[in-house]
């Protein structure tokens, strides 16, 4: 692509990534998780209920994650606690690394004395059952991914977004990224989170290594990767985002709107 062209379509991604990504995904994620910037610093539970609007948004069509995403939040809101009291625990029968089945135990923290009074229905348990309710299929890969979460969570005080914020803000982005990375909750996972907790709370990565834990790459990156750089190669194009345009952060997440919202951005620019 020539220079003039790939600098322009550059800039152009950066606005979209501005322009709807920020003012439309992260607000929607915001109002979902019914929290401002400063609510999410001090309350675990809304802080949580972010979170998981990133986890749960991986694989499949974005409608179906957010049903298996309000099953767990309703959950979540009827008590506030279970996730950190009783996660809950998933057995899962393979076969080879196909999963073939599962099965849930309680799991409840020992030497809780807040527990005495409490179901001893795990959260899992409480999640399953209202995910039957709403007639969708259990994946166990969320009950795997849950069940990560809830061993994050064994300090019934920890903030996920305070303790992912704190350590952006002190330059520590890798050390958030791996106790970040549990089963379930990967690369791309990770990463999305943490990029969009950096624009979110407007943090400056201390330096461009920093980038490397913040810029996921999905098909749609990879689609568009190849065509401003030619390459699909993640570590590339993650050098290149960080090299060739004006904000990483901007450009990673304006790729991904237009890929996933392309229809969409087109019928508006007829408008126009």
């Amino acid at each position: 692509m020539e220079e003039k062209k790939k600098e322009k379509l550059i800039k152009r991604i950066e606005e979209v990534g501005r322009e709807f990504y920020q003012k439309k995904i992260l607000v929607e994620a915001l109002q979902k998780a019914a929290a401002s910037k400063e609510k999410l610093l001090e309350d675990k539970i809304a802080a949580l209920k972010l979170f998981l609007s990133c986890a749960f948004m991986r694989g499949r069509d974005d409608a179906l994650s957010l049903r298996y995403l309000d099953c767990a939040h309703s959950i979540i809101d009827s008590n506030q606690n279970l996730i950190f009291e009783n996660p809950g625990k998933v057995i899962i029968e393979r076969s080879g690394r196909k999963i073939i089945g599962w099965n849930i135990n309680s799991g409840n923290r020992e030497n809780k004395e807040e527990n005495k009074d409490k179901t001893n229905k795990s959260f899992l348990e409480a999640y399953v059952e209202e995910v039957n309710r709403e007639g969708i299929k259990i994946n166990p890969a969320d009950l795997i991914l849950l069940e990560s979460v809830g061993k994050m969570l064994s300090d019934p005080s920890f903030n996920i977004i305070k303790f992912t914020v704190d350590n952006l803000a002190e330059g520590k982005a890798k050390e958030a990224y791996s106790y970040l990375s549990k089963p379930m909750i990967k690369d791309k996972i990770v990463s999305l989170f943490l990029r969009d907790c950096t624009a979110i709370f407007e943090l400056k990565p201390k330096n461009k290594e920093e980038f490397y834990y913040l810029l996921p790459v999905d098909t749609w990156l990879e689609k568009i990767g190849e065509k401003i750089w030619s390459t699909k190669n993640h570590k590339q194009l993650k050098t290149k985002m960080i090299e060739e345009t004006t904000s990483p952060i901007l450009f990673n997440q304006g790729a991904w709107f237009v890929g996933k919202y392309s229809f969409e951005l087109l019928l508006e620019e007829f408008q126009k």
